[in-house]
């Protein structure tokens, strides 16, 4: 059974050099999503001797995954390549089963 309202967001990405060069904008882009409006949380992914990264994000429900990605791919594409956004169901018995911090489970 699936979460009736919230949705995963994932947005893959490559990056040139290192992951490192990102770290002095992290701050000011947390910041940011701290307002984004309907995101629960989100998880930064990297893989140094690959290049490449994803995004794993939760949000409320579906319209503010969207809204999310209309405004920010378009800004992403200017820093990496290879951008592959997905919004995604989840199973949430199974998630809840193994601990995932979903529907009643979020953390406070």
């Amino acid at each position: 059974m699936n979460h009736p309202s919230q949705k995963i967001v994932r947005i893959g990405f490559r990056y040139r050099g290192s992951y490192a060069q990102f770290e002095p904008v992290l701050p000011a882009f947390v910041e940011r999503l701290r307002g984004v409006p309907g995101l629960v949380w989100k998880i930064w992914t990297y893989d140094e001797g690959s290049g490449r990264g994803a995004g794993l994000y939760l949000f409320e429900n579906e319209a503010a995954a969207r809204a999310y990605l209309a405004e920010m791919l378009p800004a992403m594409a200017t820093m990496v390549e290879e951008l592959d956004p997905q919004v995604l169901d989840f199973h949430l018995a199974a998630t809840v089963g193994t601990r995932g911090p979903v529907g009643d489970r979020l953390p406070a």
